[in-house]
């Protein structure tokens, strides 16, 4: 059985640490989040890897394909699994670059 602990008293355990270990498991904590964002990475590349072998991608310029989301050509939850993206509402047409 896992105990539940809050975060009011992980804080208050830490706080009790040394100053010395305080900054290790800063440390380990960061590293942690590294691998962490490291694997998510991973599958998101495996994903990507996946639909291309599936011919489920679309290629183009991101000018076209922010008209066609504009024009509900693609619904907005088809962008490789994004749900409700952001995208900046000014755009610069005919450039490479969104503003």
């Amino acid at each position: 059985m896992q105990s539940s602990i809050s975060l009011n008293q992980v804080l208050q355990n830490i706080s009790e640490l040394t100053v010395d270990e305080q900054f290790y498991l800063s440390e380990l904590l960061q590293k942690r989040l590294v691998e962490v964002r490291r694997n998510e990475i991973a599958s998101r590349v495996q994903d990507a890897e996946s639909n291309y072998r599936s011919g489920n991608v679309r290629s183009g310029r991101i000018v076209d394909l922010m008209m066609l989301i504009e024009i509900d050509l693609i619904p907005e939850d088809d962008l490789c699994g994004v749900k409700n993206p952001t995208f900046p509402k000014s755009r610069v047409f005919g450039s490479t670059s969104l503003v």
